[in-house]
């Protein structure tokens, strides 16, 4: 599944010669953290979150957008699969990524509430033809998109993927759902990179 199939498109934003009065009235009425700030084509130039906005308490009819906003912005293309992501919210810590085209335009913003809905349809369990494996990351280094790009460069085709809750606090686990012929050699590919493979579970159908 790709990132357009469970982004919310056309999403509110706010222009850089707004104030930033405007922006906050815009976050409260739709209850949201963060607006992508676009110019006059529709193209993102910028995203603006309440962080920004408490910098300038006081000075918030005065000021304008482009004066607070942040310009290095992390973005994902519509048709990235949805398990890129959330590799990525998982790995920069971030609750949402606006959707950008080729062109800079901005389709939609993918939260990771939209993610959970996606992940959920894949993994809720009704395909008995899908297996899982379940992993810890070993090292600080690991990450999950780089997990997944080892099964994927093996064969597999993902469905998706989750995070688990750890018996210590500390350990970072998640579990991947993927179609194989069969999740022994996966897992050992996973155990010789360095991932810790916590259970492999077959197909119900196998």
């Amino acid at each position: 599944m790709t990132v357009r199939t469970w982004m919310t498109p056309d999403p509110q934003t706010v222009g850089p010669q707004d104030s930033l009065a405007v922006a906050q009235e815009k976050m409260a009425h739709g209850r949201f953290r963060r607006l992508p700030v676009v110019d006059a084509s529709g193209a993102m130039i910028g995203i603006l979150t309440e962080r920004d906005l408490r910098q300038h308490v006081g000075y918030l009819p005065t000021t304008h957008v482009n004066a607070a906003m942040n310009e290095k912005v992390l973005t994902i293309g519509p048709d990235e699969p949805i398990e890129s992501a959330a590799a990525l919210m998982l790995e920069r810590k971030i609750g949402g990524l606006p959707v950008v085209a080729k062109d800079g335009k901005l389709l939609g913003i993918v939260t990771v509430t939209d993610l959970l809905q996606g992940l959920l349809h894949n993994v809720g369990g009704s395909d008995d033809t899908s297996g899982r494996i379940d992993i810890r990351l070993a090292s600080p280094e690991q990450t999950v998109a780089g997990a997944v790009q080892a099964l994927e460069s093996a064969g597999a085709i993902i469905l998706g993927l989750g995070t688990q809750r750890s018996v210590a606090a500390a350990e970072r686990t998640f579990y991947v759902r993927l179609l194989a012929p069969d999740l022994a050699p996966l897992a050992e590919l996973l155990r010789q990179q360095g991932y810790a493979v916590l259970a492999v579970h077959p197909p119900q159908a196998a």
